[in-house]
């Protein structure tokens, strides 16, 4: 957990560079943003993992387009965190 954790404050740190020198639609902010879902993902929170992940699979799409391998990771995590969010309900 130790390491997620920071990992995490590391993913926010370069988030918050790329945001102010790409922009919030660039492919490699979607990355970091990837990375952010898939961290809180791991750490059981979906809601949070949720946002970032369709905010990242949305900036692949648009700018990568549908068959694009970093839009299929994308759909993965989403994926990946609807199977964890269906288990923490059960």
């Amino acid at each position: 957990q130790g390491k997620l954790e920071e990992a995490f404050v590391e993913c926010q740190k370069a988030l918050d560079i790329q945001l102010k020198a790409l922009g919030e639609n660039h492919s490699s902010t979607a990355c970091t943003l990837h990375s952010i879902g898939e961290i809180l993902c791991k750490q059981g929170k979906v809601e949070d993992a949720t946002e970032f992940g369709e905010k990242a699979l949305e900036i692949f799409l648009k700018n990568l387009g549908p068959d694009h391998p970093l839009t299929g990771q994308g759909n993965d995590l989403m994926d990946m965190i609807h199977a964890k969010s269906t288990k923490q309900k059960e």
